[in-house]
């Protein structure tokens, strides 16, 4: 298991323990930012391991997303990776990440995936990230992650998807 370690507490002042993610798509919501970098953080030198771990999980629950997927999924992995590090990296700054969501939701649009699908999609993220996740932090991970998702992420994405949706 990955085991986060304490911040100095110079660098625990700098950081909030929990900032605010304000963008157009939600009101201001107080979501754990802290935690967020910080699980990812933690992550360091197993992301790959723990993007191709939620993947594998994704398709063993949900074996009609592997289609929608290419073969080779390395290109896959790396951006997803790059997406999950710009997440955590301006947790603080949701709306420097607005274009961002909203262009991937877009993106999907030809997909025909749906609400469900993208809750399927959180909670496997929610899921692999408790089994990677330091004994005793799972469930704070688990609740700063799921809040960055209702809040934030989904909204946007949902931005983005149903714009696709009108133009197609």
């Amino acid at each position: 298991m990955i085991q986060i370690k304490p911040r100095s507490s110079d660098a625990a002042r700098m950081l909030p323990t929990v900032g605010t993610w304000a963008t157009a798509a939600t009101e201001e919501r107080d979501v754990n930012t802290e935690i967020i970098r910080e699980s990812w953080s933690a992550l360091a030198g197993h992301r790959r391991e723990f993007i191709e771990a939620f993947y594998a999980r994704l398709f063993e629950r949900y074996p009609q997303y592997r289609g929608l997927f290419p073969e080779n999924m390395n290109a896959q992995l790396e951006r997803m990776i790059e997406m999950l590090s710009s997440l955590a990296e301006f947790a603080e700054h949701a709306h420097l990440l607005e274009p961002h969501l909203r262009k991937v939701g877009f993106a999907h649009r030809k997909t025909g995936i749906h609400a469900s699908d993208v809750e399927n999609f959180k909670d496997t993220f929610l899921d692999t990230l408790a089994t990677f996740a330091a004994t005793g932090d799972a469930d704070t991970q688990r609740r700063a992650w799921r809040e960055a998702f209702d809040e934030v992420i989904i909204p946007l994405f949902d931005e983005g998807l149903e714009r696709g949706r009108s133009v197609s």
